[in-house]
């Protein structure tokens, strides 16, 4: 059997992206790189003419575009793909990871990045700071609280998925029983993988993430979101260790404060409310959140909870 060069596999789960797997094709082909690489594609069963446009692509690049179509939605089914079908089939030694409906803006993103992992050996994450919009704006967004240990992701989770590559061999060769559980199975990876290696974000912008109407998470309320946050946290904690407890705990006393202020802002006054609901996409609701849990983004204020939790 013929040994494969294929150095990075990029996997990208997609539904119903027509509007937006365009661009993330384009940007995965579009790199500059000095080493080979596949991309992996599982349509999960779209109903519009995502299949259509992934196949012209595998058409004219067959052995670049690996695609998967399914006939019945996975997702719906409690199925994660990523795990399921793209991970199990990787010939890569690293992998990368975008979902349909985001691209990467930097043609030398995965030369920068393997090149680090390539010389940092005791790093197994290497990502990214993004750009994010709905396609009216573009944002450079950056995470206020990145730390190299894969404790601080029981916190928050400061890895773009968009912008992020791992050891494979960081994985275990046998998922834990909770991952199946976990509505978070871009964090679980990120979690799993930095216990085998640390984390590094570049200064770089790389990639965009789109903010849009019809995207899984975009959807979803923000009391939606954190549930999801803490649902994830409390199926991990029996399976962590000692230390890595208080930043469990501090990370659920933050998305709890979070509820909290979503909460309050539903019963603001009608006017208030209309202004921020006007506003592009949460864009000034974040603001104001973040500015408010702003004291427990600090790691002064995280070492004084894990203290008090």
């Amino acid at each position: 059997m013929q040994k494969s060069n294929i150095l990075v596999s990029i996997l990208c789960t997609t539904y119903n992206h027509e509007k937006y797997i365009d661009d993330a094709l384009s940007s995965f082909i579009s790199q500059k790189v000095n080493f080979e690489f596949e991309i992996l594609i599982h349509d999960d069963a779209s109903t519009d003419n995502t299949a259509s446009i992934i196949k012209s692509y595998e058409t004219k690049y067959p052995t670049l575009i690996k695609p998967i179509y399914q006939k019945e939605n996975q997702y719906s089914q409690g199925i994660k793909p990523t795990f399921k079908f793209n991970i199990p089939r990787s010939k890569g030694k690293y992998i990368a990871f975008c979902e349909g409906d985001d691209y990467w803006t930097d043609p030398h993103k995965l030369q920068k990045q393997v090149d680090f992992l390539r010389e940092n050996k005791e790093y197994s994450i290497c990502s990214t700071k993004i750009y994010t919009g709905d396609g009216q704006f573009k944002k450079r967004r950056r995470s206020p609280y990145v730390r190299n240990e894969g404790k601080f992701l029981l916190y928050k989770n400061f890895i773009p998925t968009a912008a992020s590559i791992i050891r494979k061999s960081s994985l275990p060769k046998n998922y834990p029983e909770w991952l199946f559980k976990t509505p978070l199975g871009d964090l679980s990876i990120f979690y799993l993988s930095s216990k085998n290696g640390k984390i590094k974000i570049l200064n770089d912008y790389t990639a965009y993430r789109r903010l849009h109407s019809s995207g899984v998470w975009s959807t979803r309320s923000n009391n939606q979101l954190t549930d999801a946050g803490i649902q994830f946290r409390k199926i991990v904690q029996p399976h962590i260790s000692e230390n890595e407890i208080p930043y469990l705990r501090a990370g659920i006393a933050r998305l709890e404060l979070k509820k909290i202020i979503f909460d309050k802002l539903e019963g603001a006054n009608i006017n208030f409310k209309k202004h921020l609901l006007e506003n592009s996409y949460r864009s000034t609701r974040h603001k104001i959140i973040h500015s408010l849990i702003k004291i427990i983004s600090s790691k002064k204020a995280l070492i004084l909870l894990s203290k008090i939790l």
